[in-house]
């Protein structure tokens, strides 16, 4: 009995492989700096609030100071009491706000470019130019933002690198807004 078992079955037999599941987030763990700027990138363009959020420091559980956002000066001057104190719930405040007002086929788009990694002892400095693209429900609503910005990066005790401080500063031709001009009028 045991023999017509063994053969009916297919125990022994080899199956088709499964196909990979590419329906996953574009998050990879940031053990190096380089991947927080990637992690930072694809939350944008997935819409992703958790994986944008993973990208800053928070002094709970990361041992690393609190994050801090310092607006472009000329929004800063117009805006001064929303960025005086500025933090990750306001990051999600404005993450989400945006997000929400996101043409549902489109999908955000940033880029870098002259982008230059600076070591120093204690965290890496990231700074570039920036073009931020995105197709909004409201036709009326500007749809680029451009600047540069420096964003400092440190390793915490996990051995994850997190943005701690991030710097925006308008482009110098000033034709289109800032990012920090974004972040103030999706923050509601």
């Amino acid at each position: 009995m045991l023999p017509l078992l063994i053969n009916s079955c297919d125990l022994f037999s080899t199956r088709n492989p499964e196909k990979p599941d590419t329906g996953g987030t574009g998050y990879i763990p940031p053990t190096s700096y380089d991947l927080v700027i990637e992690n930072l990138k694809n939350s944008i363009k997935e819409r992703n609030l958790n994986n944008y959020q993973l990208c800053f420091s928070d002094s709970s559980f990361t041992g690393l100071s609190e994050f801090v956002y310092i607006a472009d000066p000329q929004t800063m001057a117009q805006f001064q009491g929303l960025f005086s104190e500025w933090n990750i719930k306001s990051e999600e405040k404005y993450f989400t706000s945006m997000v929400a007002s996101i043409l549902d086929e489109t999908n955000p788009n940033v880029n870098f470019t002259d982008v230059e990694y600076q070591n120093f002892n204690d965290s890496i400095v990231f700074t570039g130019n920036y073009y931020l693209n995105i197709e909004f429900v409201n036709d009326l609503s500007d749809r680029n933002y451009s600047g540069s910005t420096r964003i400092v990066l440190k390793n915490s005790s996990t051995g994850f690198w997190y943005i701690t401080s991030w710097y925006d500063f308008q482009s110098e031709d000033k034709t289109l807004y800032s990012w920090s001009y974004l972040k103030s009028k999706y923050y509601y």
